[in-house]
């Protein structure tokens, strides 16, 4: 009788257990089910006729910032770049029932739609109250980005994976230039001179910088310019790959192919690099560069020219 009693006791305490695994599971797959979806949606071409069209570093930017957003808040997010032709070279990581739906994309451009960078927070939540799956696209770096750890970081990486494709492209450029552990002197030279004819003064300011620099030997040299990377090489002997990239903000059904492959295989080799030298034309420096040193936590120097 009393081992029965002893037997009914543990065998209480055992579905007790059970069941409390169970509904915990249940709730947290009840409240996975219900979250609120937030999707970055980059588009061919923004709506907004006057905005500044995001290039590549302006997509990593609202990435970051609509994630955190989607931490504090509670809701779901996805990268959505389906409808971009740099989904080509990407691997997707939305799911496909989240694609193509009919639905409007939010577009807040910092240029044109809001001067307070954290109004983005406001207009998110402000949608996010109405709607269940909501698309944004962005450019906006609110300070709540701040905010995100060495794990969010991680996971922002699984969403700019290159898919197998430029993965055996990449590795076969690095084989060919011997790159192993090397350094990146990236030049911004500004949109309105990718791939032209240099103005002299822009290639003096260049040497004049680079005078002040303290270069290691191992550096590879990318940049928005072919000129500029022809006349380094010659004078420097910088490494330097023999490629024509774009702006990945302005594209239309005419961009070359090899244009948008070789725009992201620049990026990528950034992001394998130890150290990243940035000169720019611009301000702000160059979000290409300054992202991919934020998405893999690399040491990075910044100069105007």
């Amino acid at each position: 009788m009393k081992y029965i009693y002893l037997y009914c006791i543990i065998l209480s305490i055992l579905l007790l257990i059970i069941y409390l695994i169970n509904n915990n599971n249940n709730n947290i797959k009840e409240k996975y089910e219900n979250k609120k979806i937030v999707i970055h949606k980059i588009q061919l071409q923004p709506q907004i006729l006057d905005a500044f069209p995001p290039g590549f570093g302006d997509i990593l930017k609202g990435t970051f910032s609509l994630y955190a957003i989607c931490k504090k808040y509670g809701y779901k997010f996805y990268l959505d770049l389906s409808e971009h032709p740099i989904g080509k070279y990407i691997n997707q990581t939305i799911p496909k029932e989240y694609m193509n739906l009919p639905k409007e994309v939010n577009e807040y451009f910092i240029s044109f739609n809001i001067n307070n960078h954290n109004e983005l927070i406001n207009k998110v939540n402000e949608i996010m109250n109405k709607e269940d799956i909501a698309f944004f696209e962005t450019n906006c770096e609110p300070e709540i980005n701040k905010e995100l750890q060495i794990e969010d970081i991680k996971e922002l990486q699984t969403l700019f994976l290159p898919n197998d494709y430029l993965k055996d492209k990449l590795n076969n450029i690095k084989s060919e230039l011997n790159l192993d552990k090397y350094s990146v002197l990236h030049i911004r030279t500004g949109d309105n001179n990718i791939n032209k004819s240099l103005d002299s003064k822009i290639i003096q300011h260049v040497e004049d910088s680079l005078e002040k620099i303290s270069l290691p030997n191992n550096i590879l040299l990318l940049s928005d310019s072919k000129e500029l990377k022809e006349y380094l090489h010659e004078k420097k002997r910088y490494q330097r790959r023999d490629s024509d990239i774009i702006h990945l903000g302005y594209l239309d059904s005419n961009n070359k192919e090899e244009g948008i492959e070789s725009t992201l295989i620049d990026f990528f080799l950034i992001c394998g690099a130890e150290k990243i030298y940035s000169l720019s034309v611009y301000d702000w420096n160059s979000g290409f560069s300054s992202m991919a040193s934020k998405l893999y936590d690399i040491p990075i120097e910044k100069y105007k020219i």
